[in-house]
């Protein structure tokens, strides 16, 4: 998914939620959820499935989440200590 973009509402289809998934940063740090993006976009369809009717029912309203459940704490971490004053030295993980 592209930086700040949100789901907020039920994902009409599997293909639909597949292509959120494929368009997942790789090897992002896993949120409060505890789930990285790797999980989705190697696991099995089945997998993928059944975290598509659970995500629907959560986007639904039909299981309340907190919204800090919901939502990361995003902070930047310096990738070249030798030159930590340009921007471009620095990676954003979702914490």
């Amino acid at each position: 998914m592209g930086l700040g973009e949100t789901i907020r509402n039920p994902i009409k289809t599997f293909r639909e939620f597949s292509r959120y998934v494929g368009r997942m940063a790789n090897r992002n740090a896993s949120g409060d959820d505890k789930m990285p993006a790797d999980l989705f976009q190697k696991a099995p369809e089945a997998f993928r499935n059944r975290s598509w009717i659970l995500i629907n029912i959560i986007l639904a309203g039909h299981y309340v989440c907190s919204e800090e459940l919901l939502e990361a704490r995003v902070v930047l971490l310096c990738k070249d200590h030798d030159n930590p004053t340009l921007l471009a030295n620095y990676r954003p993980i979702a914490l």
